[in-house]
């Protein structure tokens, strides 16, 4: 590949063409994936409170916990959990019908097959693995893993867990290989496999006696929030934070109501919304201990990393990433939801020359998905076509 100075941008208008070069790059390389919360969108919500606001959740959160408005948080934890966490378990994105449920279910099924039919065309020097690095505490991954195991199973997933019937969860089962060998042992296969290295925690696990295992979330699937709408009404579209703090308040006072959210989402191993992410200390262990393992697989000869439905909020892995732009071996492709995205990424990005954003400029919308039922007309406008998922495994899809 010829050198470059700085930043590349791809815009695609071509999806023959330009696919043909995007598909070349992934050839013999080592595989990650980086996916945020735009990968499980539209069925799961984001945790905005309105286009306009100049405050955020996380603002307002660290706001009543450190004054001990304990009220307050009790609201916003249920918030939390009945807009971005609930609808996010196995049971519920398995008993979901909705139209948004069922995009987002596709979406990742055809991603799962394009990258196995891609680790199938590597070559036999390569590993046939593909890291796939999430930010996401749903378990969409887990679902769709399990959905296609009747007719792929020659695929291993690795969520990091041993055990069977009390599972736990390290970081030490991302480095392993696993082979077929023949019913004589004549022959020695190595089988696709899939690590899902979840950086921010799981709705599934849980710490117990120094350690993270797997249950079952009941809790979870079980919740109900009756004072939603009046919480919703406080805080969302207000002018200052202020406003939105008196909102809490008056709520607090009027409609107040107590269901153990605050305990409950306590209870879980993700990141916290707020400055104190972590409530134990072995989860705070484990997620340097992922940031360790994507630092060391961005650092491989020969490396390329997709970067999708992730706004590089978070710090620790913009940096990473950054510091990892060194390895003159890695190449960094980052797929734009839309013009915002672009501009965003080329302020934190424009300077390193292995980076390439790649932007939807497709003339009316994303033809040609990773499967039929993905060939959905999903525009950020209607000039402007959306790099969402389906866009993706456009890109991805292996005829």
């Amino acid at each position: 590949m010829k050198e470059r100075q700085n930043m590349e941008i791809i815009r695609i208008k071509n999806l023959k063409k330009d696919k043909t070069r995007i598909l070349n790059i992934f050839e013999g390389k080592n595989i990650n994936f980086l996916l945020g919360a735009g990968a499980s969108m539209p069925y799961l919500k984001t945790l905005s409170l309105g286009k306009e606001v100049t405050y955020t959740f996380e603002d307002l959160y660290e706001w009543s916990v450190s004054e001990e408005k304990d009220g307050c948080t009790e609201a916003l934890a249920q918030f939390y959990i009945d807009h971005s966490l609930k609808h996010g378990t196995y049971l519920r994105i398995d008993e979901s019908d909705s139209q948004e449920a069922d995009t987002v279910k596709r979406n990742y099924r055809c991603l799962i097959e394009n990258l196995y039919k891609l680790l199938c065309c590597n070559s036999t020097q390569k590993p046939k693995r593909i890291n796939l690095f999430t930010t996401n505490y749903d378990m969409f991954f887990e679902y769709t893993f399990d959905q296609m195991i009747p007719n792929y199973n020659d695929i291993y997933f690795n969520d990091g867990s041993f055990g069977v019937k009390n599972k736990t969860v390290t970081t030490e089962r991302f480095h392993i290989m696993i082979s077929s060998v023949g019913v004589d042992s004549k022959f020695k296969h190595e089988l696709p496999i899939f690590n899902l290295i979840k950086l921010h925690g799981s709705l599934n696990w849980k710490t117990e006696k120094e350690r993270i295992i797997i249950f079952d979330c009941k809790e979870l699937d079980e919740y109900k929030c009756n004072d939603i709408e009046y919480i919703d009404q406080a805080i969302q579209n207000k002018k200052t934070i202020q406003e939105a703090q008196n909102g809490l308040e008056n709520y607090v006072l009027f409609y107040a109501e107590d269901n153990g959210s605050k305990n409950l989402l306590n209870s879980l191993t993700i990141v916290q919304p707020r400055k104190k992410k972590f409530e134990e200390t072995i989860f705070q262990e484990h997620y340097y201990q992922g940031l360790r393992i994507l630092s060391q697989e961005l650092e491989r000869p020969q490396t390329v990393l997709i970067c999708f439905g992730f706004s590089f909020a978070d710090e620790h892995i913009r940096k990473i990433v950054r510091r990892s732009a060194m390895n003159p071996e890695l190449l960094i492709l980052i797929i734009c939801y839309g013009e915002r995205d672009e501009k965003s990424f080329s302020d934190f990005f424009s300077d390193l020359q292995n980076v390439i954003l790649i932007r939807n400029c497709l003339n009316g919308y994303s033809e040609g998905f990773g499967c039929a039922e993905c060939k959905m007309k999903m525009k950020e406008s209607d000039n402007c076509p959306a790099g969402d998922f389906g866009f993706l495994n456009s890109l991805l899809e292996i005829k």
